[in-house]
């Protein structure tokens, strides 16, 4: 968001902050310093999810959308708020750029806190509710959802700016006109009115629904902690399946904690400016332009964490590392994740298929064997048909997990709760929203 105080009409046209050649230097380093971070840090990650497609996930689909809206505000906001500082508040580029500017600003500091909003709900969805994450949170439902969050946020932002609702007439007429219409000079004065109600829809809003989900996420991994350690003392196990659940779950709470940090960064670099943003109008301008510019440049830091935060992920630190450092290497890199991931996906198909047949319990949609063929080569193979039975057996508790999802919604100490937590569905696959 752009400050909405000056340093005082009585400084002349560029205001001046008041600091030496010396300071303005030291500023200006610090500044652009954050927004070539943002920019490279944030057009790495949309360039790792287009060039790896073991990325393209849905839930990388918001991933990216907040990249771009970090990339947007570093492209078209950051970069000139710090010209304006380091020029000693001029402002070289005319009122015009400047209503576009902060329209712009608004919009696309909505547009990032609105997408951190959709990232905390994707994993709510798929830690509370695994089975129906799939249905619910599809490709098309999350395209729908971000762009939702696009005209929303030009809603509240570029439609009040262009059309003057956010312009304050309390203001006595030299105010009026030095902050509405002095061509060097762009910072954003808005009523009371305006305050209040952007803050809400962009900010304080937002913040209550990802305290709420990440709250219950909490909830949940600590009560699944709690009972996948009873569930191993009972000795009552599938064979092979602790060992895949307790994966499962070490891999959700790394991502949900990977989410949380960024969501505790992100309160804690805007909740300042949103603070500000609502009590300066009613308190007649009382905060100190500096401040205000510090806690708004604190906002802008977040867009250049962002990142740093998610090259904890190893999918996207290997991206990162091979698209920065391995030229060489990239294409065949490229061409074994790609060939991993077909590889994966044709043998779990194989495997789901060559299960389902041998169960004949009408999942299979293939020719199968007669029954007395089938039957003649399980008895002169007991071999074959002990893994017959041990592949079987996994499917069955897989159905049966299913079967109870209800059942164990209600029981939150029964075993299978602990396995329809842990699975995405019929399939044996483990529950891996990647981050």
């Amino acid at each position: 968001m752009t400050n909405n105080l000056t340093n005082g009409t009585d400084e002349g046209d560029g205001g001046g902050g008041g600091y030496s050649l010396t300071g303005y230097i030291i500023i200006g380093i610090i500044l652009y310093v954050i927004v070539v971070l943002a920019i490279g840090g944030n057009a790495l990650v949309i360039a790792s999810v287009l060039v790896f497609r073991k990325l393209r996930t849905v839930t990388n689909y918001f991933i990216v959308s907040l990249a771009i809206s970090d990339l947007l505000l570093a492209l078209f906001v950051m970069d000139f708020n710090a010209c304006f500082i380091v020029l000693g508040d001029y402002w070289p580029f005319g009122k015009v750029f400047c209503r576009f500017y902060i329209s712009i600003d608004i919009m696309l500091s909505t547009a990032s806190i609105l997408n951190l909003c959709l990232i905390s709900l994707d994993r709510y969805w798929a830690i509370t509710s695994p089975f129906s994450y799939y249905q619910r949170v599809n490709a098309t439902n999350a395209i729908i959802l971000i762009v939702v969050v696009w005209v929303t946020s030009f809603l509240i932002s570029v439609l009040p700016v262009m059309l003057g609702l956010h312009v304050d007439y309390s203001l006595n007429d030299e105010e009026f006109d030095f902050f509405y219409t002095e061509p060097t000079f762009c910072v954003l004065i808005i009523n009371q009115w305006y305050a209040l109600g952007s803050s809400v829809i962009s900010f304080f809003i937002p913040i209550f629904i990802i305290g709420y989900t990440y709250a219950r996420i909490f909830v949940v991994a600590r009560r699944q902690a709690r009972q996948i350690a009873a569930y191993n003392n009972t000795g009552q196990r599938i064979q092979g399946t602790d060992k895949k659940a307790q994966g499962s779950m070490r891999r959700e709470r790394k991502a949900t904690k990977t989410l949380a940090i960024i969501v505790g960064v992100f309160i804690g670099c805007w909740l300042p400016f949103f603070i500000l943003n609502v009590v300066d109008p009613f308190c007649g301008r009382c905060v100190p332009p500096t401040l205000f510019s510090f806690t708004v440049w604190l906002g802008y830091v977040n867009s250049a964490l962002n990142p740093i935060i998610y090259a904890q992920n190893r999918s996207f630190r290997n991206a990162f590392k091979t698209i920065l450092f391995c030229y060489k290497c990239r294409g065949l890199s490229m061409r074994q994740a790609d060939s991993s991931d077909d590889h994966t996906a044709m043998s779990n198909t194989s495997r789901q298929e060559r299960l389902r047949g041998r169960l004949g319990n009408g999942y299979n949609t293939t020719p199968r064997p007669s029954h007395s063929d089938h039957r003649s080569s399980i008895e002169n193979s007991a071999e074959q048909n002990q893994k017959m039975v041990k592949d079987t057996s996994l499917v069955i508790a897989n159905k049966n997990a299913n079967a109870n999802v209800q059942d164990s919604k209600k029981d939150s100490s029964s075993p299978v709760a602990v396995a329809t937590i842990t699975h995405s569905d019929a399939n044996g696959n483990a529950i891996d929203v990647p981050l």
